[in-house]
């Protein structure tokens, strides 16, 4: 295309991923850099960006649905550039866009300066550490306008009593939380997960480089740092340094930040939690997301998680006994491939007895290309919804009663 400064816009169907979020601000500080002004007029925009999700086949569906109705609505001479995890995960469904989709993977967006071309600033130099607001977009309103509500609350309260408001509700980052992304792709095999194709293996940001940007947010004056990677708890591993490293070394320079851990696999953690435990005994650390996944160690082990329900229980036990204050928050996946009712009943006992302050229940659902997408034993769609169903209701009514508890105790950690 031309170097003329024009419009751009850009979309996204993720829900909520930070990592499809920062590629979504990095993509918009790149342009507006570069002398492209946002709008939020898809029909005017002359470059279009739409950064897909396929986590799941539902976010597949929607992915490409939403490439077709922006086809239509953009103008004859707009670039549409679709990135983000569909291209990488279900390759198959590029074949059924038009001709306009200029295809770059979420782990390829440097590529974007061979479409629209640098006039100021390179690729690498508009490494973004906030989402911009027009970035922070979800399909459904609610959330939209619940994430929105929830912030406003937050940026006015002082921080102490921000931190008890994410205990009660849902922690959500925002445009005024400092992101600094450390690390991309993962080191795990999990048989069911896809997102390991899009992203690829561990590749950890140099240390010296991760704190030139925590300096960054110390100068603005920020409250808290959010550190994010595919799989944060393996952070420097192919380096010779592990998370324990990281967060001691961040701590050193962010004296007055607290941090926000997004997302940390527990393999990790349990294997180095003897190095973790004095940064947490810190008490800095406001918000951990431990994805759990599966509900027993049978499940475990077909997942190839690399730990058992004992482990976790005790990692989560050790962190609240040190860090009482830290939000914790995990993802439950039913309906694993071979999950019997008695594994399911073993979820259900585990989620009964540790409290977590916001857990995400998903039903299993057979990504392209993973192992878990071939074994035999698959369990049948209506059962998956019916276990998910019951998951989400019962993880729903333990944190309305936890809540009441929690204001009853005069927000006394529980």
């Amino acid at each position: 295309m031309s170097e003329r400064h024009g419009t751009f816009t850009i979309y996204a169907n993720s829900g909520g991923c930070p990592q499809n979020q920062l590629d979504g601000a990095h993509v918009y500080k790149y342009l507006e850099s570069n002398g492209y002004v946002y709008t939020k007029w898809m029909e005017h925009a002359d470059i279009i960006v739409i950064n897909s999700c396929a986590y799941s086949s539902l976010k597949e569906n929607e992915s490409v649905e939403t490439y077709r109705s922006i086809s239509l609505m953009a103008k004859k001479d707009a670039t549409i550039i679709l990135s983000g995890c569909l291209p990488k995960i279900a390759p198959r469904r590029i074949r059924e866009l038009d001709a306009r989709a200029t295809v770059i993977a979420g782990s390829e967006l440097g590529r974007i300066e061979e479409v629209v071309s640098r006039q100021k600033i390179s690729w690498e130099e508009s490494s973004p550490n906030s989402i911009p607001a027009p970035v922070l977009t979800y399909v459904k309103p609610f959330r939209r306008y619940l994430n929105s509500s929830l912030n406003v609350c937050r940026r006015v309260l002082p921080y102490a009593a921000a931190r008890h408001f994410d205990r009660l509700l849902m922690y959500d980052h925002s445009p005024d939380t400092f992101v600094i992304q450390v690390s991309q792709g993962c080191l795990g095999n999990c048989t069911y997960c896809a997102i390991r194709f899009s992203r690829g293996t561990l590749r950890s940001k140099p240390l010296d480089e991760v704190l030139r940007e925590v300096q960054k947010g110390v100068d603005l004056n920020v409250r808290e740092i959010l550190l994010s990677g595919t799989d944060l708890a393996a952070y420097g591993r192919e380096r010779g340094v592990d998370l324990s490293v990281l967060l001691s070394e961040v701590l050193k320079v962010a004296t007055r930040q607290y941090l926000l851990l997004f997302y940390a696999n527990p393999r990790w953690m349990i294997d180095i939690w003897d190095k973790l435990e004095p940064v947490f005994a810190t008490q800095r650390i406001h918000f951990v997301h431990l994805s759990l996944n599966g509900g027993s160690d049978h499940v475990l082990r077909g997942m190839k998680r690399g730990y058992l329900l004992k482990e976790f229980e005790t990692l989560v036990n050790s962190i609240k006994k040190v860090s009482p204050l830290t939000v914790l928050q995990t993802q439950i996946i039913t309906g694993f491939p071979g999950e019997s009712q008695e594994d399911f009943e073993e979820t259900v006992r585990f989620l009964r007895k540790i409290y977590f302050h916001n857990v995400q229940v998903h039903a299993f659902d057979p990504r392209p290309g993973t192992v878990a997408s071939t074994m035999t034993d698959q369990v049948p769609e209506h059962l998956r919804q019916r276990r998910r169903k019951y998951l989400y209701a019962l993880t729903l009514w333990s944190k309305m009663k936890y809540d009441v508890r929690y204001i009853m105790s005069g927000f006394s950690p529980i």
